[in-house]
């Protein structure tokens, strides 16, 4: 009639589904293996993005901040941001990213080219137990915020 303290498992990935075994054994030989499965947690999504003009160039990007997960630390947010395609001579579909501190709900993107159509998404950096791990772009998020020249 033994016990054994719990262990503790370290450097799992978050947004990752484990599959543990446990088996007891006594003096007759081992039981009946119990399987658990459990998930790890997710790195939050950046909700409540806003874009607005600051002028024909710059816009204002702001969110709401997240919530994180147990034994998360907020490292910064990404925002990430693309002219979409036909909107300038210039290459379309490569993300440009600007990173503000894990303080920041907002910041400003600059040297936008005027008249074109931009795409944005704040991701969240987050460390786990010591590993860096980046939030998941919403990619369906498209602002047009009116920045066209007066």
């Amino acid at each position: 009639n033994t016990t054994t303290p719990p262990v503790t498992i370290t450097g799992l990935v978050p947004r990752t589904t484990y599959t543990f075994s446990v088996t007891a054994y006594t003096i007759t030989g081992p039981g009946t293996p119990q399987q658990v499965q459990t998930s790890t947690a997710n790195i939050p999504y950046v909700s409540g993005v806003v874009v607005s003009a600051i002028n024909t160039t710059s816009v204002r990007v702001s969110w709401l901040a997240v919530q994180l997960p147990p034994d998360g630390i907020l490292t910064g947010y990404t925002v990430y941001y693309r002219s979409l395609p036909n909107t300038s001579k210039r290459q379309s579909g490569v993300y440009t990213n600007h990173t503000f501190p894990p303080t920041s709900t907002s910041g400003d993107i600059n040297n936008l080219n005027p008249n074109d159509v931009y795409q944005f998404s704040v991701v969240a950096q987050v460390t786990i137990m010591g590993q860096l791990y980046s939030g998941e772009m919403d990619t369906s998020l498209v602002n047009t915020p009116t920045i066209t020249p007066e």
